[in-house]
């Protein structure tokens, strides 16, 4: 007598289980290929010397805002504004812009106050959210809109204590960093 042969069945369910999966591997890994290139390019990249008054202007703003360990600040052709990366190691890319004292204050108050608000790991756990659901363009749109809030707020946390005066220019310089900030940002910046 013939033994029956053993036949394969895979159900729809694991079929689309296996294609969300794949999706979700897919999109971090084109995450996390998209931030290692960004990081090779950084290191490969001309990084001007940290001038004194740079070192100086972020060691007083940490001093004020009580943040003990500040994260580096560098000064490279791999930006095109000011950003805060890294969710381990972060550190504050400045483009090669002249700023007066005043925008340079501002700006790394702002890059600061991301960094003091942990809003790295806001954005790497939407990025988790995003890969879980990557197949929603609802999940696309509302980390879009959360990454807008999650700078609203920040701004808002910069410019409560200043006078009206001080907030105009504090307003006038993030505007003038926006188009150059148009371009897509890395991941975790």
């Amino acid at each position: 007598s013939q033994t029956p042969t053993p036949t394969l069945s895979i159900s729809p369910l694991q079929i689309i289980g296996w294609i969300w999966l794949a999706g979700a591997v897919v999109f971090l890994l084109f995450q996390l290929i998209s931030y290692q290139m960004f990081l090779r390019k950084l290191k490969a990249s001309h990084v001007q010397e940290r001038p004194e008054a740079l070192k100086q202007t972020i060691w007083q703003l940490g001093v004020d805002m009580g943040i003990c360990r500040l994260p580096e600040a560098i000064i490279t052709d791999t930006v095109e504004a000011p950003v805060l990366i890294g969710v381990l190691q972060p550190r504050v890319l400045l483009p090669r812009t002249s700023y007066t004292h005043e925008e340079l204050a501002f700006i790394l108050r702002h890059e600061l106050v991301h960094y003091r608000r942990r809003d790295m790991w806001y954005k790497l756990a939407l990025m988790l959210a995003n890969a879980l659901h990557w197949f929603n363009p609802l999940v696309y749109l509302m980390t879009i809109q959360a990454a807008k809030d999650i700078e609203l707020a920040c701004d808002d946390d910069v410019a409560k204590d200043l006078d009206s005066e001080t907030r105009v220019r504090y307003g006038n310089t993030i505007l003038a960093a926006l188009p150059r900030k148009r371009r897509l940002e890395p991941v975790f910046s």
